[in-house]
């Protein structure tokens, strides 16, 4: 069963050619990195705005980092399940 016709072609990778994954691998690893030096920053500036340890501040933000793709598959999977009860009536 598709939730939605339009979503599931978006994100497929089966048609397209090998270049296209490995730029899309590229890319992500390069905001994923950036992303990972940004908030070693940000964690060292609240640890010393607030005066908490940078451990744990560090902790704080690796546990809300690593949560987030959970977030995005409960968001995905919801919106789905609306979807497909929307095309069930």
């Amino acid at each position: 069963m598709n939730a939605a016709p339009g979503l599931s072609r978006c994100w497929d990778f089966i048609d397209a050619p090998p270049w296209i994954g490995i730029a899309v691998f590229v890319v992500s690893s390069i905001v994923v990195w950036f992303s990972g030096t940004r908030i070693t920053h940000y964690a060292d500036a609240i640890a010393v705005k607030t005066a908490l340890g940078a451990s744990s501040v560090g902790v704080l933000l690796v546990a809300t980092s690593t949560s987030l793709p959970q977030v995005g598959s409960v968001l995905a999977t919801y919106l789905g399940g609306i979807f497909l009860l929307y095309r069930m009536r």
